[in-house]
């Protein structure tokens, strides 16, 4: 879901459709977000991972799957400190700059982090880092 949207941004679903991102709006899987010039989106996800996707970043969520669980008992977002459920979340990161905060996830149940680039994957299981990634105008690195 996005939570905040700043400028122009754009939601292109799994079949090429583009829109513009609205907060609260719900995304799925294949869905690209695409920022422009100084513009921007926060983005969180139910297992607790949240994304600031920065300017002219091009991010695609290839797949997000997770386990029911029971908010009353787990909480939301906001309020969660660990993965509440067994979940896996793949992105392509096609470039700009993203700061993800993954909630400690829970390996054993078999919950996955992984971000992909052209140049390199990155598998998390919890914690704050960024991936920033330059192109030229023809999609070199």
């Amino acid at each position: 879901m996005a939570l905040l949207v700043v400028g122009d941004v754009k939601l292109i679903d799994a079949a090429g459709n583009t829109q513009p991102l609205s907060k609260a709006q719900v995304f799925q899987e294949g869905s690209t977000v695409l920022s422009g010039n100084n513009s921007g989106a926060f983005l969180v996800f139910s297992n607790g991972v949240a994304i600031r996707v920065e300017a002219n970043t091009r991010l695609t969520v290839d797949k997000f799957q997770q386990a029911p669980f029971d908010e009353d008992n787990e909480g939301t977002f906001l309020r969660l400190r660990r993965d509440p459920s067994k979940s896996v979340i793949e992105l392509d990161l096609r470039g700009g700059t993203v700061f993800c905060e993954v909630k400690t996830l829970d390996v054993q149940a078999g919950s996955t982090f992984t971000l992909d680039t052209p140049v390199a994957s990155f598998d998390g299981k919890g914690g704050l880092f960024v991936v920033s990634m330059t192109c030229d105008l023809n999609g070199n690195i």
